[in-house]
């Protein structure tokens, strides 16, 4: 009878933590286009002039920086 307590205990801790994981997984940042981009990678943000910031004035002198300047 024991056993059996304990080897519901581990299955159902088993359970919960695979709930918990899908859930966490399942909150990544989703890019333009709706592909994965992950909080690490910088090319995203690079390709997209969206270092400083998505919009205002900051992305625009980023654009400038990047595209206008040389001119």
């Amino acid at each position: 009878m024991k056993n059996t307590w304990i080897v519901t205990a581990i299955v159902l801790a088993g359970a919960l933590f695979g709930v918990g994981w899908v859930q966490l997984s399942s909150q990544e940042a989703r890019g333009a286009g709706g592909a994965l981009v992950d909080r690490f990678q910088r090319t995203h943000e690079v390709l997209l002039n969206n270092e400083v910031a998505a919009s205002g004035v900051a992305r625009g002198e980023t654009i400038y920086f990047y595209k206008c300047w040389m001119c």
